[in-house]
């Protein structure tokens, strides 16, 4: 059962008449160039004659945005995909009129335009549009804070608002390393352990570690000198190499070419090599030449020296 919040304009409302500049309770005048906009409520100008919050410029030359808004904490919505949801009516609007969704740390982002959620898809209405139902997009993580939503219109125009909706589409997926809310190990008593499941790369049989590169557990390659990115499926593999702390990061070490089983390449290292310390370091080499990246989500990744973004695989014994 989806939760639904609906931010109902009639129980929003002020009983008395509300001046251009006064809004319902609980929503503000925001955007680049509120100043530039008149903002308020006109009964029987809804869908079914209801009550609508109508934004309007004033004068020419108009280049920022006007919005009515208001902030609401994200708590209830914290790890949800969620969909905003209005009816907006335009009229004669010069550049667009679209929702507002955004973290409320990321509004500053989003009147910039420069706000990067993947998963918003907002529609933006433009010229002279009878109601329409539009949507856009947000997953809300732990970093969310507040959530600001509303609708905006930038340039010169006029757009009618009425019945807006907040609802819960769907659970995230949990990050595959949640973060603690509490500090951990501070007596440091606790060494790292990962599960043999969760050990991308290698394994250990008897007295072996075996590496074991499997193409299709990784998305992306970098050259090694720019830091450039690549996708995998973009690589012709015709080698691949294996490279490490143990092998002074040689690329194109024939000692450490890794012998092709099937779809997936390997190579077989004593397990005496690796008992000198807690934790080495390595990487597959494709062709001898383009190093295959970690995804973020593999437990045994760490950072590769100052290389910010790029990863190397550890051996954990």
């Amino acid at each position: 059962m989806k939760n639904l919040f609906f931010l109902s304009m009639g129980m929003l409302l002020l009983k008395a008449n509300v001046s251009s500049q006064i809004l319902p309770k609980a929503w503000t005048k925001s955007g680049t160039w509120a100043g530039s906009y008149n903002m308020e409520v006109k009964a029987n100008e809804g869908i079914n004659n209801s009550k609508a919050l109508v934004l309007e410029s004033v004068g020419k030359d108009i280049y920022g945005a006007g919005a009515a808004i208001q902030t609401i904490n994200a708590c209830n919505y914290l790890g949800k995909r969620v969909k905003l949801s209005a009816y907006i009516k335009t009229e004669n609007v010069k550049d667009f009129a679209c929702l507002v969704f955004c973290p409320q740390n990321k509004l500053e982002d989003f009147w910039n335009n420069s706000f990067n959620n993947n998963e918003d898809k907002k529609t933006y209405l433009q010229g002279n549009h009878g109601f329409k139902k539009i949507e856009s997009y947000l997953n809300v993580d732990d970093y969310a804070g507040n959530l600001v939503i509303g609708a905006m219109i930038k340039g010169e125009g006029k757009i009618w608002i009425d019945h807006i909706y907040l609802e819960i589409i769907e659970n995230l997926p949990e990050p595959p390393q949640p973060l603690f809310k509490e500090l951990q190990n501070i007596d440091f008593e606790d060494s790292l352990n990962i599960a043999p499941k969760d050990k991308i790369g290698y394994r250990v049989e008897n007295d072996f570690v075996i590496f074991s590169f499997n193409p299709t557990q990784f998305e992306e390659t970098t050259d090694g000198m720019t830091g450039w990115r690549k996708n995998m499926t973009e690589e012709n593999i015709k080698q691949v190499y294996l490279a490490g702390d143990f092998n002074n990061w040689e690329p194109k070490n024939k000692n450490y070419l890794m012998e092709k089983k099937g779809d997936v390449y390997e190579f077989k290292m004593p397990i005496t090599k690796f008992t000198d310390k807690k934790i080495h370091e390595f990487k597959f080499v494709i062709n001898g030449r383009k190093w295959v990246e970690p995804k973020p989500n593999m437990i045994n990744k760490t950072q590769s020296g100052s290389w910010m973004g790029n990863n190397n695989l550890m051996i954990i014994l």
